[in-house]
This record gives structure tokens, sequence and C-alpha cells, in this order.
């Protein structure tokens, strides 16, 4: 299958993980992708992507199978190349927008697509849209984290970590104090990092913390799905999360079975105290959550689901 990919030019965590994934892919020979514009960062394997310019991936867009243009909040996708590709009426049989936004509202007509990509895909939007041709597409895991095997209970001092820009919601500032008393009244260790200004550790520190804990906290940014959830599991820690119900997610993570679901702190305290008390409890979801996530939840495996999931309008 050949894929053209108008990315946009800035950094968006959607518009990397696509990259990345088909990338991957067309490394194995499953696809021949042709992208405009990478960004490495947050250890995505592009730093090998041969990018093309826009008018090169312009003239093989007749010969693609699916074109794809994305926006990670922008209306950037309205003009140039990618708008090009919205009021061609032969490519919009073949389009694919992406839409990485932290938006529940769709920001793109879906009836001048083949398929609409929706990361922010929550469960009352998705019952009552009329258009039959949008699709689930959340965060994924990075593919550096199956390149080698997580440490297990004995290597993880830490039995709770906390990472997060708490700008984005005042959610996350109010469960990193929470969690801090709770760990301090109840004796177990944390790492609580907060800030409200920009992210706080920066991507190697945030690495090692993240791998020296046993759970891993997860809650709302911007939007529902936050790349935390994704993130904590692909470090090998148990990702205790606030709620996700609303959300559209294939192959969703199972309560008890591959995460820690909460909708009240005291719910969340008693998880977090029976994982952590628990090695065999602990060890039995971090498990089951890592063989689930190489199956259907990398990068790779989320390019895939985009495949076969254009296959049902070619």
């Amino acid at each position: 299958m050949k894929i053209v990919f108008f990315a946009p030019k800035g950094f968006g965590y959607s518009t990397n993980q696509f990259s990345e994934g088909m990338h991957l892919l067309s490394q194995s020979g499953v696809v021949e992708f042709y992208c405009t514009n990478k960004v490495v960062h947050h250890g995505s394997k592009t730093d090998d992507l041969q990018t093309v310019s826009e008018d090169e991936a312009w003239r093989h867009v007749p010969s693609a199978d699916m074109c794809v243009i994305a926006s990670d909040g922008d209306e950037g996708f309205t003009r140039g190349f990618s708008g090009r590709c919205l009021s061609d009426a032969s490519v919009q049989k073949k389009l694919v927008f992406l839409d990485g936004s932290d938006r529940a509202d769709l920001i793109c007509d879906p009836t001048k697509l083949a398929m609409y990509l929706k990361r922010e895909c929550r469960s009352e939007n998705h019952a009552t849209w009329s258009v039959y041709n949008v699709r689930p597409h959340p965060f994924g895991i990075y593919d550096f984290h199956f390149d080698s095997p997580r440490a297990g209970w004995a290597h993880r001092r830490t039995d709770v970590a906390f990472a997060a820009f708490g700008g984005s919601s005042p959610t996350r500032q109010q469960l990193g104090a929470w969690i801090k008393a709770f760990c301090s009244e109840n004796g177990l260790t944390y790492e609580i990092h907060v800030s409200n200004d920009d992210q706080p550790l920066s991507i190697e520190q945030y690495r090692e913390v993240m791998e020296r804990a046993k759970v891993g906290i997860s809650t709302w940014g911007a939007g529902l799905d936050t790349l935390r959830f994704w993130e904590t599991i692909g470090f090998g820690a148990v990702v205790v999360s606030a709620d996700l119900d609303k959300l559209v997610i294939p192959h969703k993570p199972l309560q008890l079975q591959h995460a820690i679901y909460c909708n009240s702190a005291e719910v969340m305290g008693h998880r977090i105290m029976a994982l952590c008390k628990n090695e065999a409890v602990w060890s039995r979801i971090r498990n089951n959550a890592a063989d689930l996530a190489s199956r259907s939840h990398s990068t790779v495996a989320r390019a895939m689901q985009v495949i076969e999931q254009f296959k049902e309008f070619a």
C-alpha cells in the first residue's frame, strides 16, 4: 500500500506516533510511505525517516492508495497542500484526516474524506454523529518501550509516581497534592512532579522516574486521552487512572486485568495500597498489560489498525 502523509509543520504526539508507526511498517516492506515532515522527539524512531517536499509528495498522490492530512489542534490543514487535498474530489476518495486535537467535536467535514481518525473520541458524541466514517484513534505507545524487558518488582524502589504538566488541568495539580499526602500517611515511597508552567522533568528524567515506579498515576489533561496513560504501561508500571469510560478505545485495557480505573480518591487509595502490598497481583496486571500493549497499542499496531480500517472504504 502506498501512503502519502502531508504532515503538519509543528510537533504533535498523534502525528508523531503516526509517522513512527508507518515508517516502521515501511522498513519491513508492508507499506510505501512518503512523509513531508518529521520531528524526532520523545524517543520516536523517525531519525532515519527520509522526508520529501510537499511538491514531491503531491506528485505521488495520483498513484497513492491513501493520502493523509492531519491537525493537532490548529487549522493549518485547511491551507496549502492539505487544503488542496480537501478540495480535490479525486483525492477525497482516498483521503484520511488524523485529528490529534483535545477537542471532542469534529474539526473537519467527514463527508469530504474516506475516513476520519479521532483521537479524543468520546462515546457520547460517537453514538450521535450521523456520519459513518469516524474511527477512534487514541494515543499509542512509542516503539522504544518494546526494545528491552522492563525491570520487575524487586528493582522498582518507588511505590507511586506521578509527573505531569499541571497547567492543562487543575485536576492534575489537586491530584499531585493528594497523592503526596496519601503516600506520606500510608508509608509509601513516591515521586511527584507537577508544574504549572512547563513539563516538570526532562524526557530523560521522566524515563528514570517511571522505570523505577511500581505504580504510575494518570488523569485527564486538556483531553481525556492522555499519553501518560499509555506511557505508564510502556514503562512497565501498573497504571492507576481516572475513569476512561467516556472514551472509545479499541482493545481497551480492562479493569483489574490490564489497568486500574478509579472514579474517586477513596477508590484510588484502596487500589494503590492493594497493588503496592501484593507483588503477585502487581505482576499479573503488569504482564497482562505488556502483552496487550505489544499486540494492540504500539505505534506499529496503531498504523496497522489504520490500514485495516481504511480497507472498509477502499
